[in-house]
């Protein structure tokens, strides 16, 4: 019979084995926590991870267009550029010092191959070889041709270089001043050549009213150099005994007169005063001259026999 005796015992042995087993949880290391303490008190070697930011940043995914092929027909090609050729220097001829005596064969021998080629491809073979030797400065008939082929074969800068040495070519003891040379140059760069030269062939042959660029040239050349001029007009010992004051007003007057005054004179339209013109009735030129230099022309008039005062 179950007794209260019986019950007191039970009781001491449920408390004795509940002892027993606190004790052996107590003593006995769970293998969680013990891994995880180890891990825990372990120097750590691995890198640290990147702290995350929130809301996370979105990462872009390119996605590749489709590409549908053209027909090779409707494709437009790209077009080609135009490469300009850069123009070739042209190495000129020193032409020689032009004189009263330089032939046209040291000219020729002086001009670029190509120039020279032209010259003979297109003159007659008699023509050039009478006009080969022939002073630069001589004009005649004859030459009218002649100049007329050879301007038209020279390069441009050869041939204003070959109508200024010709222009600035004068008679012995006569020389251009710096400032007149300059007026020349200046002279010859706006003029027409080849009309000049082709007009020149009619003044050489006097057929003057043909000849009206070749003394428009001429006029302009006087107005650059107008002691030329009066020299011609006066002769160059009447001109000598010009006071400087005279002939500072002839000058002036030259420079600024009309061009068809100076053509006049130049082409023999008008005669000058050494042809027997009355001074009264001259026009142009003289008429300048009588207003400029009236003292030299009283002093003709009274035979000129004692020097001028």
């Amino acid at each position: 019979m179950f007794t209260l005796r019986h019950s007191i015992a039970l009781a001491i042995l449920l408390t004795l084995a509940l002892a027993l087993v606190a004790c052996g949880s107590a003593t006995k290391p769970d293998p969680t926590t013990t891994s995880a303490t180890s891990e825990a008190t372990r120097p750590s070697t691995a890198t640290p991870m990147p702290t995350p930011t929130y809301p996370p940043t979105a990462t872009a995914t390119a996605v590749l267009p489709t590409t549908t092929p053209v027909p090779a027909h409707l494709v437009t090609p790209e077009p080609t550029p135009t490469i300009t050729p850069s123009p070739t220097p042209v190495t000129l001829g020193q032409l020689p010092e032009i004189n009263n005596h330089t032939t046209w064969q040291e000219v020729y021998d002086t001009l670029m191959l190509t120039e020279q080629s032209c010259i003979q491809a297109n003159t007659p073979e008699s023509l050039f070889s009478e006009m080969i030797e022939e002073p630069v400065m001589v004009y005649h008939p004859g030459t009218s041709e002649w100049d007329t082929l050879v301007y038209g074969c020279l390069h441009p800068d050869t041939a204003r270089s070959l109508l200024f040495a010709e222009t600035s070519t004068l008679p012995i003891d006569e020389v251009l001043t710096e400032s007149e040379t300059a007026c020349v140059s200046e002279l010859v760069e706006r003029t027409d050549i080849a009309s000049v030269i082709a007009s020149r062939s009619y003044y050489v042959l006097q057929q003057h009213e043909d000849a009206q660029d070749f003394y428009a040239y001429y006029a302009g050349f006087f107005k650059c150099a107008p002691d030329l001029l009066v020299n011609d007009l006066l002769g160059s010992t009447l001109a000598e005994v010009l006071k400087e004051d005279e002939a500072e007003c002839l000058r002036s007057a030259i420079r600024g007169m009309d061009d068809a005054l100076i053509i006049g004179f130049i082409s023999g339209a008008e005669e000058g005063p050494q042809e027997g013109r009355e001074w009264s009735d001259t026009t142009g030129l003289s008429l300048a001259l009588w207003e400029c230099a009236s003292g030299l022309i009283e002093w003709l008039e009274s035979g000129a026999t004692e020097p001028r005062d």
